[in-house]
């Protein structure tokens, strides 16, 4: 009987394990289409900030898509595998 026990709560716990990295990728996901919908919103509506030159013909919006979409786009898988893999290692030491 305690083996059938064993087995329902590995299962409890893949499951709390798999529902946490789903919830977590489905909030990263959003952050970062957030954040690539919100440029043509803001080229739309903040026509003179984002054609302010930054440096020479480099404007607000290069700078927008350039570093801080691309940065983001780095470091959101960066967090969600550090993330993740310090969940499964809790998982795996219980």
């Amino acid at each position: 009987m305690s083996n059938k026990k064993n087995k329902d709560e590995d299962t409890d716990s893949t499951g709390e394990l798999i529902a946490t990295s789903f919830k977590l990728s489905v909030s990263l996901g959003i952050i970062f289409l957030a954040m690539v919908l919100i440029l043509p919103v803001l080229n739309e509506y903040a026509k003179n900030l984002m054609l302010t030159d930054v440096y020479g013909n480099f404007t607000v919006t290069y700078l927008y898509t350039a570093i801080f979409i691309f940065i983001i786009g780095w470091i959101i898988p960066l967090y969600y595998t550090l993330r993740t893999d310090k969940r499964e290692e809790e998982y795996n030491d219980r």
